[in-house]
C-alpha cells in the first residue's frame, strides 16, 4: 500500500515540475518576443501590413504584448494619417493577430482597435 502512495507522490511531483517548467518557458518566450518585436524590420512589416489592410500610415514609439483575454500586439504613442484626409494621434492601437499565421512569419492582422487619448 505504501508503494502506491510513493508512486502517487512521484507522479504529482513530475506534474508540478512540468507545470513550473512550462510557466518558465512561457515567460522566457514572452521576454524574447517583446525584444524581437522591437526590431526595426518587424516595425516596418507591421506598418506595411496596416497600410495594406487599412490604408492608414502609422508610426509608433513602443510595442508590447497583451495576453488577456487573448494575445494582442499593442502599439503605444502612435501617430496615424490617411493621406490627404486625416492626421491624428492615439494612445494605443491593439492588433489581435491570428496566432497560426504569426507563427509562420506572416502577419494577418485579425482585429484592429484604436484607443484614443483623453
Amino acid at each position: 500500500m505504501q508503494t502506491f502512495s510513493i508512486f502517487k507522490k512521484k507522479i504529482l511531483g513530475f506534474w508540478l515540475l512540468g507545470i513550473v517548467l512550462l510557466v518558465m518557458l512561457l515567460l522566457a518566450a514572452a521576454l524574447v518576443a517583446e525584444h524581437f518585436l522591437s526590431s526595426s524590420a518587424v516595425k516596418e512589416k507591421i506598418q506595411q501590413a496596416l497600410l495594406a489592410r487599412t490604408a492608414i500610415q502609422i508610426s509608433y514609439e513602443k510595442i508590447g504584448l497583451g495576453y488577456f483575454p487573448s494575445l494582442t500586439l499593442e502599439l503605444h504613442q502612435l501617430t496615424f494619417s490617411i493621406p490627404d484626409r486625416l492626421n491624428g494621434k492615439a494612445d494605443t492601437l491593439r492588433i489581435s493577430p491570428k496566432i497560426t499565421e504569426l507563427l509562420t512569419g506572416k502577419l494577418d492582422l485579425g482585429k484592429v482597435f484604436i484607443i484614443l487619448g483623453r
